[in-house]
């Protein structure tokens, strides 16, 4: 402690000591002569030595006390301070979840969490404010204990690194805060100090329990196999490294990429704005804008695409296939004559929906009919119901009455079907290649038109439906074209016939050869 004061009077002397951090006052009182010492006295005295402090009442009635009866007051403490506040430091106010390791999982109310469902982080969208940046506060005075002023410690400003993804704006009216808003659409990182939009997601290893099923703006890259049970919904584009096992993969605006094989199943949905890659694929149902590629083989899936389908250096074999711009394979179908079946078709009916109308619209002609056969000559002479007898006459009635709804609801569904079928749009050359064979139980539908092979057919050859003639021929193999999607003649179908027709083998050596 530090003394400040001494002082003196007839009766007592006072001395004044300041504790290190200047919060405490401590007095030390020894009487002088006899004679009573008043409050008023020892108060009198203390002000005029410390006339800021905030002397405690209670405290100097008892070493008035103590003066009286001639004891001596050592270090009694009579004025306390106010600490100075601090100032805060500058800080970072994140709006939205950023990318993190942990997880958000939804728990039921029977307390069951699903693991496929993993909250990660929060999709950002260009434009959106993703935080906060405060500054440092300057903090609140305090005050010693002889009522002297203690400045605060200022807070210190933030360390902030922002990416380019990032753009800092001013405080805007009566705010005392700048805002950070994503200049890019993806998640939001906060690594080593440094804010950023990612636009890329990369999931290392495999798509699993870690991570859940994804669903992000941005574009996904997976290195590893994506497992059984999760999902993929990315804007941007999909690549996996590794396979697909049972999960579906939709991707509105990028390409989908899978270099190693994809299994669907029935719950399986590969849906694709632009092209999709894989290396095989089985059982899946894709829904592609663009081209797809297999490079290896197709079995027993239903690939749907308003562009091309190419499977350059296997087997188109089983399911079926809706393509705008024609299929162009290696082998079609195998040696056990498997269905394989291929629709050249306009690219409103390469859409599930288009197919699901058309199955409702086929269900309702079958029930249509079957209520026919029951009602039998009632069925066109709806009069003499009313000659029969009770109870034909109302079981026959309400026959009747079934028989109109489902036609009223047939109608409707045909009515949708032509609406959808105006705005369809059908590619000028309607056309299935083969490089090696196309084989036997291979079905290929234009119009109200099919083909099939009646022996395996030895390739290279394409297969043309001739709209005019209404017919299907074969011939030497020629490119596939693409008039309704002009963009996507671009290597692929270009180089698809040019690769097929170099590859035909001089004086059909070899050409007996199936696929391996």
């Amino acid at each position: 402690m530090k003394q400040v004061f001494t002082k003196e009077t007839e009766t007592f002397s006072v001395t004044g000591k300041l504790s290190d951090d200047r919060q405490k006052l401590f007095i030390d009182v020894e009487p002088l002569a006899k004679g009573a010492i008043s409050h008023q006295q020892l108060e009198s005295v203390l002000k005029e030595a410390a006339p800021g402090a905030d002397l405690h009442q209670g405290v100097l009635d008892d070493i008035v006390r103590c003066l009286n009866n001639g004891e001596k007051v050592k270090e009694r403490r009579v004025a306390k301070g106010v600490p100075p506040e601090d100032g805060a430091d500058g800080k970072v106010l994140f709006l939205i979840k950023k990318m993190s390791a942990d997880a958000e999982l939804k728990v039921d109310e029977r307390g069951y969490a699903d693991y496929t469902e993993i909250h990660l982080f929060d999709n950002v969208t260009k434009g959106q404010i993703v935080g906060r940046v405060y500054p440092p506060k300057l903090g609140t005075s305090g005050k010693d204990a002889l009522g002297g002023t203690l400045p605060p410690k200022p807070g210190k400003p933030i360390k902030l690194s922002i990416d380019k993804t990032v753009i800092l704006n001013p405080p805007g009216a009566g705010d005392d805060f700048e805002t950070l808003v994503a200049d890019e659409n993806g998640f939001l990182t906060d690594q080593d100090g440094k804010v950023a939009i990612k636009t890329e997601l990369v999931i290392k290893n495999d798509l699993d329990y870690r991570y859940g099923s994804i669903d992000f703006i941005g574009a996904v890259k997976v290195t590893g196999d994506v497992l059984p049970g999760f999902n993929i919904k990315a804007q941007g584009g999909i690549e996996v490294s590794g396979s697909v096992r049972g999960g579906s993969l939709i991707c509105p605006n990028g390409d989908i990429v899978v270099k190693g094989y994809v299994y669907g199943g029935h719950n399986s949905r590969i849906i694709c704005g632009k092209s999709f890659t894989a290396t095989v694929v089985q059982e899946i149902n894709a829904e592609i804008i663009g081209n797809i590629t297999i490079l290896k083989e197709s079995l027993n899936s239903n690939l749907r695409t308003e562009s091309s389908l190419f499977v350059p250096g296997g087997q188109l074999v089983g399911g079926n296939c809706f393509a705008v711009c024609g299929v162009e394979a290696k082998y079609l179908g195998n040696e056990a004559f498997q269905p394989t079946t291929i629709y050249l078709c306009s690219d409103i009916e390469t859409h599930t929906e288009f197919t699901k109308l058309s199955a409702m619209i086929e269900s309702y002609e079958q029930a249509k009919k079957l209520l026919e056969v029951h009602l039998g000559p009632y069925a066109k002479n709806p009069e003499r119901v009313q000659l029969l007898k009770s109870p034909y006459k109302e079981k026959v009635s309400r026959l009747w009455s079934k028989l109109q709804e489902v036609e009223q609801a047939r109608e409707r569904l045909l009515q949708k079907k032509k609406v959808m079928l105006e705005s369809a749009k059908t590619n000028d050359v309607l056309r299935v290649n083969y490089l090696s064979k196309c084989y036997e139980g291979v079905i290929v539908k234009a119009g109200d038109q099919e083909f099939t092979p009646k022996e395996i057919l030895q390739g290279p050859g394409s297969i043309d439906y001739i709209v005019n003639e209404n017919k299907f021929s074969t011939g030497e193999l020629k490119p596939l074209q693409c008039s309704i999607h002009p963009e996507s003649q671009g290597s692929e179908q270009n180089t698809g016939g040019k690769q097929a027709a170099a590859s035909k083998p001089p004086n059909d050596k070899g050409k007996g050869d199936g696929p391996k």
